[in-house]
């Protein structure tokens, strides 16, 4: 890294030594140095000699500025990329006071969130007392949709990329749906980074890794509904997919809902990213969570069953389990169980921090 910085130094430097040269030819007097030239002055003379071939010289001049320009803008592309990471990730701070760090989680779109009644009121809340913190996993939202590598560890590399570029210190860190298992992995690898874990509506283990054969090949099925439906734009599908993470919305709920599945992943994209979702499996790192952690699931969530939250939960030690009344597996601002989830939250950062 050092290296190329120097050399991108060296070719700024020539950029310099070239555009430096292109003004001082362009712009020397003719007349003025025919006259130093007439009295023996030998730079004069130079000049003159140069300005006689200045067309093929501004032409070297400028190829030769372009050549080092270009050269050294891949330079700093690699640097940036190797500091940043490849994936292009967008993340962004909302609000004022300690930090909050929302993990990632498919299905999300920095901008689209604020306007949508999906997510806008659980972001103005995380925001109310707190700078919040969140990004677009890879693959999804404002972050590069062409990406090699969707995978649970390319996910948890990414939460700790945005962590050191948001120059965090310590902080509380929510994960919502499958952002639980990449705040645990994050946790327990990264000690004394994370200072409480707020977890809702999650899983430790993908549905391909429950145990049941029931349960994987629902996931098989839900993946190749994902490819043939929304890789077509069908309505119908789309309408099934958001009834089952939103039973108990509204028709305007459920036509943003359809249309953050639009904005925010491509099919393609959406079925890698549930392909790596169903196959993570943290349970071994549950027993070595110890920080404070609580963990919230709603009774009747259809996207996660209600027992997988309920066992990560009992499997963390010292962990508050909060079963909420709810269908939704994102909570609305207008059932019942959304002013218990924020006081939930509320006192368990205020006791936490």
């Amino acid at each position: 890294m050092l290296m190329i910085s120097g050399a991108i130094l060296i070719l700024l430097i020539l950029s310099a030594f070239f555009s430096g040269s292109e003004t001082a030819l362009t712009a020397a007097s003719k007349p003025l140095m025919h006259q130093l030239d007439t009295q023996g002055n030998r730079r004069a003379a130079l000049v003159n000699r140069l300005q006689e071939r200045k067309g093929p010289l501004l032409g070297a001049i400028l190829i030769g500025n372009n050549l080092v320009n270009i050269l050294a803008s891949a330079l700093a592309t690699s640097v940036l990329i190797g500091l940043f990471g490849e994936a292009g990730i967008a993340y962004a701070t909302a609000g004022s006071g300690p930090p909050l760090v929302r993990a990632p989680h498919w299905m999300s779109h920095l901008e689209y969130d604020w306007k949508s009644p999906i997510w806008r009121h659980t972001l103005e809340e995380l925001s109310r007392e707190h700078t919040l913190i969140r990004f677009d996993q890879r693959a999804n939202g404002l972050s590069d949709w062409d990406v090699e590598d969707v995978s649970f560890e390319a996910f948890v590399a990414d939460l700790s990329t945005v962590i050191d570029a948001a120059k965090l210190d310590r902080f509380p860190l929510l994960g919502i749906s499958q952002g639980c298992a990449i705040s645990i992995a994050y946790a327990v690898r990264n000690p004394g980074r994370v200072s409480h874990l707020i977890l809702y509506g999650g899983f430790a283990r993908g549905s391909e890794k429950r145990g049941s054969a029931a349960s994987k090949d629902q996931a098989i099925a839900m993946r190749t509904l994902i490819q043939t439906g929304w890789g077509q734009e069908n309505p119908a599908f789309r309408q099934m997919f958001t009834s089952s993470f939103l039973p108990g919305g509204s028709a305007e709920q459920w036509d943003w809902f359809n249309e953050l599945q639009r904005v925010s992943v491509s099919p393609e994209n959406a079925v890698r990213l549930r392909l790596a979702n169903d196959n993570v499996d943290v349970t071994d790192l549950l027993a070595k969570v110890d920080i404070p952690t609580l963990v919230l699931h709603c009774k009747n969530d259809g996207i996660v069953p209600f027992s997988e939250g309920r066992r990560m939960a009992a499997m963390i030690p010292g962990a508050r389990f909060v079963a909420l009344e709810g269908d939704n597996h994102l909570i609305l601002e207008d059932e019942p169980a959304w002013p218990e989830f924020v006081d939930e939250i509320r006192n368990f950062l205020a006791e936490n921090e």
